[in-house]
């Protein structure tokens, strides 16, 4: 029920014939509006009633009435706007957006009194304001076109008024909209970060501390640096100093969660590279920072509950990202100047680490319930596809046995609707794991870790002039570093990618390319039907590839393309090991028909000359085993077409040299050959092996004039230039050519394949040819 003064005021306002009878009924709605007793109607119908124009006026006129306070006008609009902006219907109007620009000048600036005292209640009623609009989307909009972020930020560096308040406005923002916040204000994001970085830099007690989660908030939100230097950013250098001083302190549990969450974003941001030298003098930080996060990930899932480990998800998730790129780097990146036992030490680290990451997954798999499907298994479920795309052997046992669970979240992130099946986590599963105390057996286990981080602690020189302060700040950190909130996790989820279960498959993949090539784990995977998940996701990655308006950026399309071929990667290995099974199940025919398809729709687009190599070498695999209904040969000669475009476009003879004519890769195939010359070599053999299978295949190759040129290639060069593994396959499709097929035969024949023969001593070619 709408309270009857205001009724009574909007009555008043709506009769009002000029400003100052609006403004005389203003000055009673700020008597008797509270924003508890308005509902989001009655806010909306009082900044209707009022006018948003109106409220405009009164925040920036100066020129007041004999006798009043010079802020008036300005108090005023800020009673009502401060209780109307608390609804993100009235936050979010357009009208709004031309109230932004007086807001920030009131902050940046506010107004005084005679004695030069800031009028404090303004100013309050000013950040409510910002706030309202802070909490609607549309509002934070506003906020972020009108400069509110440059303005909050000089509030902050110049430590005026209402600090503490115009962070908590940025922290917002920078959760909500990560790097769209610094749209056109680079120089701010930089003069912000630069400002916390120092305070950092210089505190010696514990809101060092306290500043890690709020720079880590702000560094997440910048875009990342390729190949950093120390002069990337005027702030980096700096910061990473000041953490290299951190990490070789003691430090307490909650300091030590805290750098790392840190150490983390900088290194997502800035690469490993930032960890070592220019930055650094030395790889004892990289070495260091590795065993404290291999550490730090078991201290968590080897002995907290799962409440705990909840409680606890964008800390892990900061640790997970660590590893990542730290796994990356050390298998893509720079050499990192390890010794051999470095290298050791580091791996065996990452081993401990990952053998907790699997015993916590096995611990899940236990019990099917919504755990299965939570936020903090799908990031545990990524980093460990990051670890099984590299390592294929250390705990390998363990990852084929939990390979059954994994197969399970696939087919949950396939099919979403059944998740509505799983039942709840019962409070009695909450002590499963073990609670969060090291036992001795546990803290044993820990050994090698903890003294192979001794070895190189020992070696440096390590301050303790902080680290009684440092140690005493544990308990007020519990309560200003939380890695529980609400809003981390969703920071979490948004930046990183981590939360979403559709990419449970995605974040397998490279793995699964290694362990679709073992006997073992490939026979779990097909107890498993695993290539129903495989076709389905492919499937669905062509129709996104193909449609290309649900990949905003470049970096999108590149990350689908590279999803179909790791695809294309383990149905191969299938086709390779695996060719009754491929021969009779039903999913691998569909495969092939949509090979049939999709292959002729990208053979002669020259950027995406990986995925044809791909897709022309798996389907040939795929058709020597299967037997293809008629109806499909027209589609089926279309895709052989197309696998002869692919072959034929490969190699040229290159005539600069008139007397010595050369065979050469040709130059659209240059840039890519690293990726394709294993599936060319591969294909051109499947093609051999599909001839004796389809004796239509030939007629194909007849019509597209590749052998002719084939043969007039061989000849031209007289063997010069021809690599072995190119005379190899070239010479088995001939001899399979003229074994199967008598047109085939008798055209080699007339072209001089006896003088190929001689010239590349092929003595099977020259037998079948010389023979009747």
């Amino acid at each position: 029920m709408a309270d009857s003064n205001v009724e009574t005021c909007l009555r008043m306002l709506r009769s009002a014939k000029s400003d100052n009878e609006k403004f005389a009924n203003i000055l009673m709605v700020t008597k008797v509006i509270k924003a508890e007793n308005c509902d989001s109607e009655m806010k909306l119908q009082i900044a209707d009633a009022i006018g948003f124009k109106f409220l405009a006026r009164l925040l920036r006129s100066s020129a007041v009435p004999e006798g009043c306070p010079p802020t008036i006008y300005k108090t005023v609009a800020l009673t009502i706007l401060s209780t109307v902006c608390t609804d993100p219907q009235v936050a979010s109007k357009p009208e709004m957006k031309n109230l932004v620009s007086p807001l920030n000048e009131i902050i940046i600036s506010p107004p005084r009194d005679e004695l030069e005292e800031i009028d404090r209640s303004l100013l309050s009623d000013c950040y409510s304001c910002l706030y309202g609009m802070a909490g609607s989307q549309q509002g934070q909009l506003y906020l972020i076109q009108s400069n509110t972020v440059a303005c909050l930020i000089q509030v902050i560096v110049e430590q005026l008024q209402g600090e503490e308040q115009a962070m908590e406005i940025l922290m917002l923002l920078a959760g909500c909209h990560g790097n769209k916040m610094w749209t056109n204000q680079i120089s701010a994001s930089n003069k912000l970060i630069s400002h916390l970085t120092t305070k950092f830099s210089q505190n010696k007690d514990s809101s060092k501390f306290e500043l890690c989660s709020t720079l880590a908030s702000f560094i997440s939100t910048i875009e990342k640096v390729k190949n950093p230097t120390p002069n990337s950013s005027p702030w980096l250098q700096v910061l990473i100093s000041t953490l290299v001083g951190d990490i070789k302190n003691k430090l307490g549990i909650e300091q030590r969660q805290c750098i790392l969450l840190l150490v983390s974003e900088v290194v997502e941001k800035f690469s490993v590279l930032c960890l070592l030298p220019p930055f650094t003098t030395d790889v004892k930080t990289i070495l260091l920072v590795t065993h404290l996060v291999c550490i730090e990930v078991r201290m968590i899932l080897e002995n907290c509950t799962w409440q705990q480990i909840q409680s606890k998800t964008s800390l892990l998730c900061s640790c997970y990202m660590l590893l990542e790129n730290i796994i990356s780097h050390m298998t893509t990146g720079q050499p990192m100047g390890f010794e051999e036992k470095q290298v050791l030490q580091v791996h065996s680290a990452m081993v401990g680490a990952f053998n907790g990451i699997i015993f916590f997954l096995d611990e899940i798999s236990v019990e099917k319930n919504l755990k299965w499907v939570d936020p903090v298994v799908t990031a545990t479920v990524r980093v460990l596809g990051a670890w099984l795309a590299e390592e294929t052997t250390a705990l390998k046992e363990s990852v084929y046995k939990l390979l059954p669970f994994l197969v399970q979240l696939i087919k949950l992130s396939v099919n979403p609707e059944l998740v509505s099946d799983l039942p709840p986590v019962l409070p009695s599963v909450e002590h499963i794991l073990q609670e969060c105390d090291i036992t001795d057996d546990q803290s044993n286990s820990l050994t090698d870790s903890d003294s192979q981080l001794k070895a190189i602690t020992d070696k440096d020189t390590i301050s303790e002039s902080k680290d009684n302060q440092q140690n005493n700040c544990a308990d007020k950190l519990t309560k200003t570093v939380r890695f529980s909130d609400a809003s981390d996790n969703d920071l979490v989820k948004d930046k990183r990618k981590m939360m979403n279960n559709d990419n449970i498959l995605q974040f397998l993949l490279p793995g699964l390319c290694h362990l679709s090539s073992e006997d073992e784990p490939r026979k779990i995977l097909i107890e498993n039907n695993i290539q129903d998940l495989l076709f389905h996701n492919f499937v669905l990655k062509w129709t996104t590839f193909i449609d290309d308006t649900d990949m905003a950026t470049d970096d999108d399309r590149e990350e689908v393309k590279d999803s179909l071929a790791s695809l294309c990667g383990v149905f191969l290995n299938f086709a390779v090991t695996e060719p009754n099974f491929v021969s009779r199940d039903e999913k691998f025919h569909s495969l092939l028909n949509k090979l049939y398809t999709i292959l002729p729709q990208i053979v002669y687009r020259q950027e995406d000359l990986v995925l044809t190599a791909n897709f022309t070498t798996l389907g040939l695999m795929l058709l020597q085993h299967q037997n293809i209904d008629t109806d499909n040969g027209e589609e089926r000669k279309k895709f052989i077409s197309s696998c002869l475009s692919f072959f034929s476009h490969a190699f040229h003879v290159d005539e600069k040299k008139k007397d010595c004519p050369v065979l050469d890769l040709s130059e659209e195939y240059q840039k890519w050959w690293t990726d394709i010359a294993e599936l060319w070599f591969l294909g051109v053999q499947a093609l051999s092996a599909c001839i004796k299978v389809h004796s239509d295949i030939p007629d194909v190759i007849l019509q597209s004039g590749w052998l002719v040129n084939l043969i007039k290639m061989l000849l031209d060069v007289k063997g010069v230039g021809v690599d072995d593994d190119v005379k190899t396959v070239l010479l088995e499709l001939l001899v399979t050519l003229s074994t199967q097929h008598k047109q085939s035969r008798n055209i080699i024949t007339e072209k001089h394949g006896i003088e190929i023969a001689r010239i590349y001593k092929s003595v099977e070619l020259k037998n079948i040819l010389s023979s009747k």
